[in-house]
């Protein structure tokens, strides 16, 4: 017994020293090639419209259902910016945020519920614009959507939106 204890022993001091030998020959190697910057296919922006920034009138359609969409009637900005190229459009993603309070970011479509009527912000863009759309809509179980949006006084908010790139 003593012996096949020994022979165990020194087998298995052979293999740590084989395995140890073999991740350190195959680990050390010199520097590879420069990887890719990082966040070089991300790029934001802010601003902060004022109330009479804010245009009247378009439109914000959501098709529901085969036939049947809704429309709004909204306020709008329009954002020009080369950051939203052809490419973008096709293979990239555009996401907005604004700061409906100092707590930080909120991400944009964002539905503010009221007593009388929703407070809405969504967006869309296309090559080289943003459009940020702002409309009421009605309470679930209330009555019409109020008049008067297009002389409503809109709060300054700021947005960010970002923009980033695919393959």
């Amino acid at each position: 017994m003593p012996v096949l204890n020994l022979i165990r022993h020194k087998l298995n001091d052979c293999i740590a020293v084989l395995t140890a030998f073999a991740l350190l020959s195959v680990s050390c190697k010199k520097e590879g090639p420069p990887g890719a910057d990082g966040n070089a296919n991300v790029r934001s922006a802010t601003v902060t419209p004022a109330n009479a920034e804010w245009k009247w009138s378009s439109t914000w359609t959501l098709t529901i259902s085969t036939g049947s969409t809704l429309y709004y009637n909204t306020r709008f900005l329009d954002i020009n910016t080369d950051l939203i190229t052809q490419d973008i459009v096709d293979k990239g993603s555009v996401q907005v945020f604004f700061k409906p309070n100092n707590d930080g970011w909120a991400p944009l479509p964002y539905v503010i519920p009221g007593f009388y009527q929703n407070y809405n912000f969504v967006y869309e863009y296309k090559k080289g614009l943003l459009r940020l759309h702002y409309f009421w809509s009605a309470v679930p179980g209330g009555g019409a959507v109020p008049a008067g949006l297009g002389t409503f006084v809109l709060p300054t908010y700021t947005f960010k939106y970002v923009i980033t790139a695919a393959k």
